[in-house]
């Protein structure tokens, strides 16, 4: 068992204030016609939660494991009892007809164990927030729109999107002194520049302000296709391989509390790690004994945190800021 736990509260009737909850699939819109308004509105909400569900386990899981294995069947009865709470924005409603925005919070106890039923290996370890700056587009443009409504914050490549204020004013590529006074602004440390370069293509650059790690990107789809990239890349360094975990004694170095605080979260929250023992605290470092997958794959994974993996010739394995 990990060192440090998250608790996670269920609620039958309202999803949790769980900002970037990767269980959490939010805004699916729905559409459907019936015989009657009931009608219409029971089909449209079972037709959402089968869907979300789809988006969920393909978030969770591995496009390799998906094609050999497949995803178990999605049904009413099988996503039924995965549902922890539901909320619905947007309602429009006739007759004969039901339109809205349904978000669906999902138990991760109840998916784990259909993930793992199916031999699915489940990633749920989420890279640090990105603030998505979209350049030259309308506020009222299919790019913002999407972006705005707030359904990629819950991404295990969070999204955190500026004020419509400051979307507003991106008509060109900000300068590294904006994107420093931005990225200060919304507490992050990484920030999305992108390009709209037609047809729903998207190019972009991922750049991490306090490494100067920098990639490029390309995708089609809109926000979800790109977005779904950065998934699956994620997944790809932070899934943990089936081979036996090793075990390392772990100094991990700090300047105050609140970024212990912030190095223990980054370290429980790792999908490399399966075990974490603390064996000393003082005021500046501590020293743990970790069991991980990959000392490569916690270093990438770590490294989209913030957070640096060095071996250090006089300590050993350091994890620090």
């Amino acid at each position: 068992m990990k060192l440090f736990v998250t608790a996670l509260v269920a609620s039958l009737l309202a999803l949790p204030a769980l900002a970037a909850d990767p269980f959490t699939v939010a805004k699916v819109p729905v559409d459907a016609r019936a015989d009657s308004a009931i009608q219409a509105q029971t089909r449209a909400i079972g037709n959402g939660q089968i869907t979300a569900a789809r988006l969920l386990l393909d978030r969770l899981t591995l496009e390799s494991e998906r094609s050999a294995r497949g995803l178990p069947p999605m049904t009413i009865e099988v996503v039924g009892p995965l549902i922890r709470g539901l909320s619905i924005d947007n309602e429009r409603r006739s007759a004969t007809r039901y339109l809205g925005d349904v978000s669906i919070s999902f138990n991760p106890s109840a998916v784990q164990t259909l993930l793992r039923s199916s031999g699915l290996t489940m990633v749920t370890s989420q890279a640090r927030e990105r603030l998505a700056l979209p350049i030259g587009v309308g506020l009222d443009g299919s790019l913002a729109t999407d972006l705005l409504s707030g359904r990629y914050a819950h991404a295990l490549t969070p999204i955190k999107v500026p004020s419509e204020e400051d979307m507003a004013f991106l008509y060109e590529e900000p300068s590294n002194a904006r994107l420093q006074e931005l990225a200060t602004r919304y507490g992050v440390n990484q920030v999305l520049i992108i390009r709209p370069q037609g047809g729903g293509n998207l190019q972009a650059t991922d750049l991490s302000l306090d490494t100067g790690a920098r990639r490029s990107l390309n995708a089609s789809g809109g926000m979800a296709g790109l977005v779904a990239r950065m998934e699956a890349d994620w997944k790809a360094d932070a899934a943990v391989p089936s081979d036996s975990a090793q075990t390392s004694a772990v100094t991990v170095l700090y300047g105050s509390m609140d970024e212990w605080q912030g190095l223990q979260q980054a370290i429980n929250n790792s999908a490399q790690v399966r075990d974490a023992r603390l064996d000393a605290l003082s005021k500046d470092g501590a020293l743990m004994s970790l069991s991980y997958g990959s000392l490569d794959r916690l270093a990438a994974e770590m490294a989209q945190k913030g957070v640096r993996v060095i071996d250090d010739p006089r300590l050993g394995l350091v994890i620090r800021r």
